[in-house]
């Protein structure tokens, strides 16, 4: 494989940085490739250069966050320790995975707890358990804070 050059890595992180930060402050309809371009500091060709449109960068972004979240998971193979490490995750990105609104995201939390577990029915029911939980929790952060729902995920698991 062809190592990418490091002007083009930096360009790229560069996309992604501004769009984090645009995801922040409007939804992803709202956001144009001028705005990503000029938060960016880039020209549109260079944007082109390496993205077909908007969507392809979302989803050239999603598959960046699904190795992110893989490589965080990595070698974890007791749920408990998932489950710390998910939480914090979506603690520390909130406000992007609200904005998405993409069951991507959920689908790929559950692939990559799935790497680490073994794949059969039991884990899927319970990585998905965990997941919409989590995801519930998010949302309802009024409602119940993380030491809670790390507790009731625990009581979940220990039942199996």
């Amino acid at each position: 494989m062809k190592k990418e050059d490091l002007r083009i890595l930096k360009t790229k992180a560069q996309i992604y940085r501004t769009l984090n930060d645009l995801l922040k402050e409007n939804t992803f309809d709202e956001i144009k490739v001028s705005d990503i371009c000029k938060k960016s500091l880039i020209n549109r060709s260079t944007f082109y250069d390496h993205y077909q449109d908007k969507n392809d960068l979302l989803n050239k972004y999603i598959e960046d966050k699904k190795e992110e979240i893989k490589e965080l998971l990595k070698d974890k193979k007791n749920y408990n320790e998932i489950i710390k490490e998910l939480l914090t995750y979506i603690d520390d990105n909130k406000e992007l995975i609200i904005k998405l609104k993409n069951t991507r995201i959920k689908d790929i939390i559950i692939e990559s707890i799935l790497v680490n577990t073994n794949n059969n029915i039991e884990n899927i029911f319970y990585s998905s358990a965990i997941v919409n939980t989590i995801f519930y929790y998010l949302l309802n952060e009024k409602t119940f804070n993380k030491t809670e729902i790390q507790n009731i995920l625990k009581k979940l698991l220990n039942k199996k």
